[in-house]
């Protein structure tokens, strides 16, 4: 049993949106981000969020769990500094899984799918 985070709102994915497979990887279960949302956090875009780029689109205190993500990222991926598009964090939930996942997105919408759950017509 694991959990996860996934973006089930239209508009934007978490990790289905992520530039290789190594971030979404991290993405998917960063603890931080995880313990945030269990505690009862949100993350909540300013109103010209979308005028900045990363985690200052956000008010805090989300702010500086997502900072706190962005750095983490980087050094995991050996980098000085990394674009992640954060957009799906504003609709970010954590689920709990059994195992491996695959994270299907449509139009920004993740849904979480583990083996045995597709059905087949």
């Amino acid at each position: 049993m694991r959990k996860i985070l996934y973006s089930p709102g239209y508009g934007a994915g978490w990790t289905s949106w992520a530039d290789s497979s190594d971030e979404a990887k991290f993405a998917i279960d960063y603890a931080p981000i995880i313990e945030f949302l269990e505690g009862g956090g949100v993350f909540v875009e300013r109103p010209w969020g979308r005028a900045h780029k990363g985690a200052d689109a956000f008010e805090e205190p989300g702010r500086s769990v997502l900072k706190k993500f962005e750095e983490d990222l980087a050094a995991h991926l050996g980098k000085d500094h990394v674009y992640f598009y954060l957009g799906g964090a504003r609709d970010l939930q954590v689920a709990v899984v059994n195992g491996p996942v695959r994270i299907n997105e449509y139009d920004g919408f993740e849904s979480v799918e583990e083996p045995g759950d597709a059905q087949y017509l």
